[in-house]
């Protein structure tokens, strides 16, 4: 050794690799005066009829390129003087038969090594191994492999481990080189580059970075794909590209549109606020995972499964304002808090519907459903339970003569029955002629009391029987033309 200590033989070959080697392919730690360290075997030529194999006959692939091979040694401290280094061959695709040919071949250059480095002549006999036993071995067994491939069965899985080993091993070489990317037409280190995963298009890194960072900034998640085809990134492949801000904008922006699509929800809980997935959508149940609450999308309280939403009246007429208020944007902003765009919709259609119904109806006083009226006089009648009342005080009326609680002397309805509806100043209130007419009105036509309509009110309220029309179908009010205006029944 020319006079050299063991150590300094040592410290001169990792000089040597270091400035021979790629920096990713070799890599060292020197503690308590023991080297140790990986040397990563990449081969640029293509192979010739070299294949994997399984029981099953579709189960196999060719190798294009051999996948790379890992060299971790140990340099004892009496290295080379008195001992060789400890070696161990790494390769998960690799047969066993291999591994030991590679493992016993660096054992036999140690003990003879003539005065040369060793590291570096480690490549080499593990190109020049595999050589020699690929050439005798065209074909050999999955099930003698090690690692990943040892359980797998599904030759997918299989092929697609293979796959990104190869392209491990070509990316490894294209970025030692320098290429001109596609896209910004820039001729640009190897290393520069990255392979979108899946597809495996190579561009430069600053395209697919601009490219996704547009995407995020005009908020078109759909759009945020490879930029040579349609294929969508991994959060890995985004993270690794861009920056710790826009990663978050596009997290943020997933779950808006999650939200928006109805996929999840915000959990209402407010130490919470993370997104719940909505489990159910038909029962409106969401379940947080990062606090475990279920909770119902609609109006955000504890789960009550088949019970009924209940909603206060300042909340409805909270929601209902920030709705009418908001912009197209604010409104997608506001979905977020309740199940998304949709659920929020039918919600806010839910109060107007409710809110109608509390202007515009009253409840039967015996079954309890709301009831419009539309028009006609204040006797109401709940075709559902077939109760009569009266729509001014809500009182139950007589089936056998609805109408005479319209003319209890001194009741609060009395003479009431058509209030709104024919205006009170003009509406005479004498009993007797209000009977009169009332029953007049239902008469046979025949009848030699019918007097003429203008002679009991007047022409100006000839159009009242016009639009309210008494409730026998078989009765309808005619006016003709002629000298004089009068009502005939048919």
């Amino acid at each position: 050794m020319n006079g050299r200590s063991d150590r300094e033989w040592q410290l001169e070959e990792i000089d040597l690799m270091t400035g021979m080697v790629e920096e990713d392919e070799f890599e060292y730690k020197d503690e308590d005066g023991i080297i140790s360290g990986k040397i990563t075997c990449v081969f640029d030529q293509e192979v010739d009829d070299v294949y994997l194999v399984g029981k099953n006959p579709e189960f196999e692939e060719r190798i294009i390129k051999y996948p790379p091979v890992y060299v971790h040694f140990v340099l004892p401290s009496r290295y080379p003087s008195e001992e060789g280094p400890l070696i161990r061959i790494e390769a998960s695709w690799m047969p066993v038969k291999l591994k030991k040919v590679i493992e016993d071949q660096i054992e036999q250059d140690c003990i003879s090594p003539n005065g040369s480095f060793l590291l570096f002549g480690f490549r080499m006999v593990v190109q020049d191994s595999m050589d020699d036993f690929f050439e005798k071995n065209h074909r050999f067994d999955v099930e003698e492999t090690f690692g990943v491939f040892e359980e797998h069965q599904n030759p997918q899985i299989f092929r697609r481990k293979i796959v990104e080993m190869a392209n491990d091993t070509d990316m490894r070489i294209f970025k030692k080189k320098g290429a001109e990317c596609e896209i910004c037409a820039s001729y640009k280190k190897g290393e520069e580059f990255v392979r979108f995963p899946g597809c495996q298009h190579i561009f430069c890194r600053d395209c697919f970075k601009m490219h996704f960072e547009h995407k995020i900034d005009s908020q078109e998640l759909n759009g945020l794909t490879c930029i040579g085809c349609r294929n969508e990134p991994t959060e890995e492949f985004l993270a690794s590209i861009l920056s710790e801000e826009y990663f978050e904008r596009y997290k943020s922006l997933q779950v808006d549109l999650a939200v928006h699509k109805g996929d999840l929800s915000i959990c209402p809980r407010p130490a919470c606020q993370n997104p719940a997935k909505i489990t159910n959508r038909a029962k409106r149940l969401a379940e947080c995972s990062n606090c475990g609450m279920c909770f119902c999308i609609s109006c955000k309280r504890a789960y009550h499964a088949i019970e009924p939403c209940k909603f206060r009246k300042d909340e409805k007429e909270n929601v209902m304002k920030e709705w009418e208020e908001s912009s197209h944007e604010q409104r997608l902003i506001m979905s977020k808090r309740y199940g998304g765009l949709k659920q929020l919709q039918n919600l806010v259609e839910m109060f107007q519907n409710s809110n109608w119904f509390e202007e515009n109806s009253k409840p039967c006083p015996k079954c309890r459903v709301p009831i419009e009226k539309i028009e006609g006089c204040h006797k109401m009648h709940c075709t559902k339970c077939d109760c009569y009342f009266c729509w001014l005080c809500g009182k139950v009326l007589d089936k056998e003569n609805p109408y005479g609680h319209f003319n209890v002397s001194g009741g609060e309805c009395e003479g009431r029955l058509f209030e709104g509806v024919v205006p009170l100043e003009d509406f005479e209130e004498d009993e007797e002629e209000f009977q009169f007419v009332f029953d007049d009105f239902l008469d046979d036509e025949d009848d030699d009391d019918d007097v003429p309509v203008e002679g009991m009110y007047g022409p100006d309220y000839l159009r009242y029987w016009d639009e309210f029309p008494s409730e026998d179908d078989s009765v309808a009010l005619k006016l003709t033309d002629g000298q004089d205006r009068e009502s005939q029944f048919v």
